[in-house]
């Protein structure tokens, strides 16, 4: 198996955990192992017992591997739920290279930037898009916090 072309997908629901690992052959799709758990640590949508989820996510995983006898490094995981906000910011910096260009740098400059956002005490930034900028009024990158 050609690991650029497997995907895994964790889905941490109510009554169960369930991770499903596909590989991608000929433009679809092919799913290739599952695993499943209870999912004792979720009450309504939440976590109310961190350690039974992780249980729960390790047991699914390990069904799923053992399934294809290969071990899993990076999943994709939706997350939804009312407690979950998306907010977009900007963040602005001037360019630090002496031709100009833009570097990987003053990307990471300008997501710290977009970053320094008021949030309450009891939320916390889950992860930064950036999806559009703009350079001296042309359209390009901006950042979205999430």
């Amino acid at each position: 198996m050609d690991n650029n072309t497997i995907y895994v997908s964790l889905d941490i629901g109510t009554a169960e955990v369930r991770v499903m690992i596909g590989e991608m052959s000929a433009g679809m799709l092919n799913i290739i192992g599952v695993g499943n758990a209870a999912s004792t640590g979720i009450k309504k949508g939440a976590v109310v017992d961190i350690d039974a989820t992780v249980n729960a996510i390790r047991e699914a995983v390990d069904k799923a591997e053992r399934m294809v006898g290969m071990s899993i490094k990076q999943v994709v995981v939706g997350i939804n739920g009312n407690h979950i906000d998306l907010h977009q910011t900007h963040g602005i910096v001037a360019v630090s290279s002496p031709n100009k260009e833009i570097t990987a740098e003053d990307i990471d400059r300008v997501t710290d930037a977009a970053s320094v956002v008021s949030i309450p005490h009891d939320r916390e930034i889950v992860d930064i898009v950036p999806y559009n900028t703009s350079l001296m009024g042309m359209t390009g990158l901006q950042i979205q916090l999430g």
